[in-house]
């Protein structure tokens, strides 16, 4: 048996310690908590990560529609940075539990990832948490732009400034914004090199068939 651990970042002591030893193998997306598995003396764990399910996120070479767009919820940080962006005249759409607009349908999602020149991606958890989440992989895979707020572990699955794009604080995102708008060319070459590595390394079939791999099944 092989359980997926996805919220180690914040509930390990709480939930994940406790289940782990009732499986043969688990798979945690965080590395920082490889040690503490060790400390349990729980060795059959496996580090992993989100990936793009690309049988449903796909580019669809769509025509852009929006200079900016953000899909997800309001917490943390979220609604101050974009309410920055917006005082600083950037056209940006939102989306998501808490929006004015309003939730959408994945097949909605991945049209706005291919409509959007610019896709941002908040990696912060509702509890003050940052980590690396499904986002990246779901928009490059779909063939979007991404740029996300900084994460060292990040540039173990793309190259920075080449796959994807990052930023370190709200300045720099306004910076980085406004730069690659007038910039079409890079910013889609960016976009396109993302892709490629999703496909080439991030899908879940890729996910799953290492994972099989390691626990011999494969």
């Amino acid at each position: 048996t092989l359980n997926w651990f996805c919220d180690d970042h914040w509930r390990f002591d709480s939930f994940s310690r406790t289940w782990a030893p009732a499986f043969n193998w688990v798979v945690t997306t965080h590395k920082s908590v490889l040690p503490k598995y060790s400390t349990l003396g729980y060795k059959n764990v496996i580090h992993s990560q989100w990936a793009c399910n690309h049988y449903l996120y796909k580019k669809m070479n769509m025509p852009f529609k929006y200079d900016v767009s953000f899909v997800g919820q309001p917490f943390g940080r979220r609604r101050k940075t974009i309410n920055q962006l917006k005082r600083d005249r950037i056209d940006v759409n939102t989306w998501g539990f808490g929006w004015p607009s309003g939730r959408v349908t994945l097949q909605e999602m991945v049209s706005i990832f291919n409509q959007s020149k610019i896709n941002l991606d908040f990696p912060e958890f509702s509890r003050g948490e940052r980590g690396i989440k499904a986002r990246p992989f779901e928009i490059a895979g779909s063939g979007g732009f991404v740029l996300t707020e900084y994460l060292e572990e990040l540039s173990d699955y793309f190259k920075i400034g080449e796959e994807i794009e990052c930023y370190k604080d709200d300045g720099e995102l306004v910076d980085k914004i406004k730069w690659y708008l007038t910039h079409d060319d890079e910013r889609q070459r960016i976009a396109s090199r993302g892709y490629e590595r999703v496909q080439i390394n991030h899908t879940y079939q890729m996910r799953f068939k290492d994972i099989f791999k390691i626990i011999g099944l494969s």
